[in-house]
C-alpha cells in the first residue's frame, strides 16, 4: 500500500463527485500501490476481479476517470509488440524522485517481465510444434499401414 496514493484518493473523494464504482477503482489502485512506487500495474480483469464491478463497467469508468484528470494510463508492450499490463498513476500525486537504485529495480522487473513473457511465447510455439510433429508422425504411421495392407492383397 501507498499510503500517499491512499491519501490522494482520501482527498479526491472528499472534493469529487465520483460514482461508487469510480472511487472503488481508485481505492483499489491506491491499496494495490507499492510504498514510494509512482504508478501500479493492472488489467482491467484484475481491477474487475478485485472490486466486484463487472469489466464494461471498469473499463467505462477508468476512461471517465482519466478524461476527468484523476487517472493516467499508459499502455506497455513488449519489443514484440506483446501487450502488458497498463500502468496506472494519479497524475495530480507529484511523484517522489527515485533513486537510481529504484530506477534500477523498476529496470529489472520490466526486464524480467519482458523474458518471462518471451519465454512463455516460446514455450507456446515448441509445443504447437510438437503437436504437429505427432499429427504427422500419424498421418505417416496411417499412410504406411495402408500401404502394407495393399500389398498384401
Amino acid at each position: 500500500m501507498n499510503p500517499r496514493a491512499v491519501a490522494h484518493v482520501q482527498q479526491l473523494l472528499r472534493e469529487e463527485k465520483l460514482r461508487q464504482s469510480e472511487q472503488a477503482i481508485l481505492i483499489y489502485l491506491a491499496d494495490v500501490m507499492n510504498e514510494g512506487a509512482e504508478s501500479v500495474e493492472r488489467t482491467k480483469q484484475q481491477i474487475a476481479a478485485h472490486t466486484g464491478l463487472a469489466e464494461k463497467t471498469v473499463k467505462g469508468r477508468l476512461k471517465a476517470l482519466m478524461t476527468r484528470g484523476m487517472l493516467a494510463k499508459q499502455e506497455q508492450k513488449t519489443p514484440d509488440q506483446v501487450t502488458l499490463p497498463n500502468r496506472y498513476s494519479f497524475p495530480r500525486l507529484t511523484p517522489q524522485p527515485q533513486s537510481p537504485l529504484q530506477e534500477e529495480i523498476a529496470r529489472t522487473r520490466q526486464t524480467n517481465r519482458v523474458i518471462q513473457l518471451e519465454n512463455r511465447r516460446a514455450r507456446d510455439r515448441i509445443n504447437e510444434s510438437r503437436q504437429m510433429a505427432r499429427a504427422s508422425q500419424r498421418r505417416v504411421a496411417e499412410t504406411w499401414e495402408r500401404l502394407k495392407q495393399g500389398h498384401q492383397h
